[in-house]
């Protein structure tokens, strides 16, 4: 997704990590330097994700370059997250790193699968009132333009849906 949206100059600074799959329930992750649970931020920032992305540097144009990457990667992983019907998203499942990037980890359930008795109510759109908040709120400008971003990517890659599905069927037994 990430190649296909670069290639029309939509760049939603997805945080590409390694993983190697050890079984099928066990694996290894590589670490992203500078990265921190969004539960982590909250706890250490009175529940505050913008005052923390805005205060991971002083400089009035390195401020608005990390609020900017950090709304681009949740418009990203947000299209993401509904393209391939991800479940499990809590705050300890969302990182934030140092330069405003915010990814998603742990895809134990994935295409519709759910965590037992957590089926019930599931949004189709993987978006929690933290991130929300950390754009400025609902009524915010950052807000706004998130929205449009994720309908630009959703818009952009539903002319690949049959691509993605086919790749979706190849790792079906993997």
């Amino acid at each position: 997704m990430d190649n296909l949206l670069k290639e029309v100059n939509l760049d939603f600074k997805f945080t590409a990590y390694k993983a190697l799959a050890a079984s099928k329930n066990d694996g290894i992750l590589e670490f992203v330097e500078g990265s921190t649970t969004i539960q982590k931020v909250q706890q250490e920032n009175n529940r505050d994700l913008y005052a923390f992305l805005t205060g991971l540097s002083s400089e009035p144009d390195r401020r608005t370059e990390i609020l900017q990457t950090y709304l681009k990667s949740c418009a990203g992983y947000a299209v993401a997250t509904y393209l391939l019907a991800i479940g499990d998203r809590h705050l300890e499942n969302l990182m934030v790193t140092d330069n405003g990037n915010m990814f998603h980890l742990d895809f134990g359930f994935i295409l519709g699968k759910n965590p037992p008795n957590k089926d019930r109510w599931v949004p189709p759109i993987r978006l929690n009132k933290s991130m929300v908040l950390g754009m400025g709120g609902q009524k915010s400008d950052g807000y706004e333009e998130f929205k449009a971003k994720t309908i630009d990517a959703f818009l952009y890659l539903r002319n690949f849906r049959h691509y993605i599905m086919n790749i979706l069927i190849l790792m079906v037994d993997s």
